[in-house]
């Protein structure tokens, strides 16, 4: 219903609308992903026209579409979705924001999802630095225990499971730290 009515009321290419549109498909994702991709592949183009404006829903709505592309099995699709959606992070939010170092441990993760053990470990390693670069003194941080748990999967991936353990040891400390504040 919000949808439809922001459709009425802004019309189709609105910031608004396009946000509520993100806001459905992100509610479809785990129900019907291709519907909800069909949504985002709709959006997309009008998002990317209204830069800078609508910044922040396209990055969100090219990371969805990166997230359900892998979901159905569209590897290089999802991976220029993904690389789109940390281009235009750098762009306008910077390349120490939160949400690009997040979405530079999720290309790791991606690659580790179609089993692109170089790639993955590659990508772990530029999201670690980064993240521990920004976030290394305000630990427990979500945004760099994400990281350092997809580096240490990246680090298992490549066959180095010894080299994960100080890592995941430090990410189940910051969780118990976190528990107790």
């Amino acid at each position: 219903a919000t949808v439809e009515r922001a459709h009425s009321a802004w019309g189709d290419v609105d910031p608004r609308t396009l946000r509520a549109e993100f806001a459905l498909a992100r509610a479809e994702r785990y129900r019907d992903a291709e519907a909800a991709l069909q949504r985002i592949d709709r959006i997309v183009p009008a998002l990317r026209a209204g830069l800078p404006s609508t910044a922040r829903t396209a990055i969100d709505a090219l990371e969805m579409q990166s997230f359900l592309r892998a979901r159905l099995n569209r590897e290089q699709d999802s991976y220029v979705a993904l690389d789109e959606a940390i281009a235009l992070a750098e762009q306008h939010l910077g390349p120490d924001h939160e949400n690009t170092i997040f979405l530079l441990g999720l290309r790791s993760n991606t690659y580790g999802r179609f089993a692109d053990r170089p790639r993955q470990l590659a990508a772990a390693e530029v999201a670690l630095e980064r993240a521990r670069r920004v976030f290394g003194t305000q630990r427990p941080h979500n945004t760099l225990i994400a990281v350092e748990r997809w580096y240490a999967e990246a680090l298992r991936g490549a066959g180095r499971p010894g080299d994960a353990v100080p890592i995941l040891e430090r990410i189940a400390q910051g969780g118990i730290v976190l528990l107790l504040a």
